[in-house]
C-alpha cells in the first residue's frame, strides 16, 4: 500500500528523471522574438489563401511550418516555401473559377503564357535594354552596335528591368527543361521583383521599363502561377513540345516585325524607317513596334485558333487569355502616340472583349468534351 502510494506520489519526480520520457516539442524557435518574426513572416505569406481556408487550416499549417523551420534553425521562410505558399494560395482563390477548366485547356493556357513571357523578356533584355539608337543585330556595319548611354541604368543596361526579366527567363528555361516546380517558383518571383523595380524607381534615379510592359509580364506570371498550381496540373511530357512550337511562332514574329518596319516607307512628314532602334521611349524603337503589333498578332492568332479549336478545344482560350494579358502594351501605345486615341482604344477593347468571349465558349466546349470522354468509359 505504502509503496503503491509512494509510487503514485513520486510519479512526477520519477518521470522527471526518466531519460525516455516524452517531452513536448516547442513549435517556435528558442528566441521568442525570432519566433514571433518567423510566425509573422509565414502569416503574411498565408494571406494569399482565402479567409475561409485560413480559418480552417492556418493554425495546423503554421505549426508545421514553424516546426520545420526550428528543426534546421531557420529564422525566415525559404524562397521555395514562399513560392509554394503564394502560388498555392492564389490557386486556391482561383479554384472556383479554374476548377472546371479541363487539364488540356490549362496546359494550352500555360504554354502560350510561358512562351509569350519568355520571348518578351528575352527581346527586351537583349534589344530594348541596349538603349536608344541602332542596335545589334539590326544595325548596319558602319553604325555602333550599342545605343547611346542610359541616363541611369544597371551598368550598360538602360533600365533596371533585368530584375524582372531574369526570373521570367528562369521560369521559361525551367519549364523547357521539365522543371515545373522551379518554373512556378520563378514565375511567382516576378511579382515581388516588379514591386522592387517600382520602388527603386520611386526612391532613386534608376530608370524603369514602361508600366505597360511590367503589367503585361505580371499578368502572364499570374496566369502561369495559377494554372500550374491547379489540381491535375500538366505533366512534363505534355507541355514541352507545345511550348517549343509556340515559342518558335512567337519568336518568329519579332524579326518579321523588325523586317517589315525596316523596309516600310511612309509618305508625308513621317520619316522612313530603315533601321531598328533599341530603348523603350523612342518612337521607332523595337519596343514601340512590338507594342503596336503584338496585341493585334494575338488577336488574329486567336481568331485563327477558332478553326483549330473545333478539333483541339483549349487553344483558342489560350490565345484569348494571353492576348488579353498583352493588351496593356497596345493600350499604352495608343494612349502615348495615337492622335485618335479614344477611338482606337475603344476598338482594341472591343476586339479583346470578343476574343475573350470566344475563349469562354472554347473552354465550355473543352469541358463538355472532357465530360463526354469521362462518361463514355463509365457507360461501357
Amino acid at each position: 500500500m505504502s509503496a503503491e502510494a509512494s509510487g503514485h506520489d513520486s510519479a512526477p519526480a520519477d518521470d522527471a528523471g526518466n531519460p525516455h520520457r516524452t517531452v513536448a516539442r516547442p513549435s517556435t524557435p528558442a528566441s521568442p522574438a525570432a519566433g514571433s518574426r518567423l510566425a509573422a513572416a509565414y502569416g503574411r505569406l498565408l494571406l494569399a489563401y482565402p479567409r475561409h481556408w485560413r480559418a480552417e487550416h492556418e493554425a495546423a499549417l503554421m505549426a508545421t511550418l514553424l516546426d520545420a523551420a526550428e528543426a534546421v534553425g531557420r529564422g525566415r521562410p525559404t524562397l521555395a516555401e514562399a513560392a509554394d505558399l503564394v502560388g498555392n494560395g492564389l490557386a486556391t482563390r482561383a479554384r472556383p473559377v479554374i476548377g472546371w477548366i479541363p487539364a488540356r485547356a490549362r496546359l494550352a493556357i500555360a504554354t502560350v503564357a510561358l512562351a509569350a513571357g519568355g520571348v518578351l523578356s528575352a527581346v527586351m533584355l537583349t534589344v530594348a535594354e541596349q538603349g536608344p539608337g541602332p542596335v545589334w543585330p539590326f544595325a548596319s556595319p558602319d553604325q555602333p552596335l550599342w545605343g547611346g548611354p542610359a541616363p541611369v541604368g544597371l551598368g550598360p543596361l538602360e533600365t533596371d528591368g533585368l530584375v524582372v526579366y531574369l526570373p521570367w527567363l528562369v521560369a521559361f528555361g525551367a519549364a523547357a527543361l521539365g522543371k515545373r516546380r522551379v518554373a512556378r517558383a520563378a514565375a511567382v518571383t516576378v511579382l515581388p521583383a516588379t514591386a522592387a523595380v517600382l520602388t527603386l524607381s520611386s526612391v532613386s534615379r534608376l530608370q524603369r521599363p514602361p508600366l505597360a510592359l511590367l503589367a503585361t509580364l505580371c499578368l502572364l506570371a499570374l496566369i502561369v502561377t495559377v494554372v500550374w498550381t491547379a489540381p491535375t496540373a500538366p505533366g512534363r511530357a505534355e507541355y514541352r513540345r507545345p511550348l517549343a512550337v509556340t515559342t518558335l511562332l512567337i519568336t518568329g514574329w519579332v524579326p518579321a516585325v523588325a523586317l517589315f518596319y525596316r523596309v516600310a516607307r511612309f509618305s508625308g512628314d513621317l520619316p522612313t524607317r530603315l533601321i531598328v532602334r533599341g530603348g523603350y521611349f523612342e518612337v521607332y524603337s523595337l519596343y514601340y513596334d512590338l507594342s503596336e503589333s503584338l496585341p493585334s498578332a494575338f488577336l488574329v492568332a486567336g481568331l485563327a485558333m477558332a478553326v483549330l479549336s473545333v478539333f483541339r478545344p483549349g487553344w483558342l482560350a489560350a490565345f484569348s487569355v494571353t492576348g488579353a494579358a498583352v493588351s496593356p502594351l497596345g493600350f499604352s501605345r495608343i494612349r502615348a502616340y495615337d492622335y485618335a486615341a479614344a477611338d482606337h482604344a475603344l476598338m482594341l477593347g472591343l476586339f479583346v472583349f470578343i476574343l475573350v468571349l470566344l475563349g469562354v465558349f472554347d473552354l465550355q466546349r473543352a469541358a463538355r468534351r472532357q465530360a463526354h470522354h469521362t462518361a463514355s468509359p463509365a457507360a461501357d
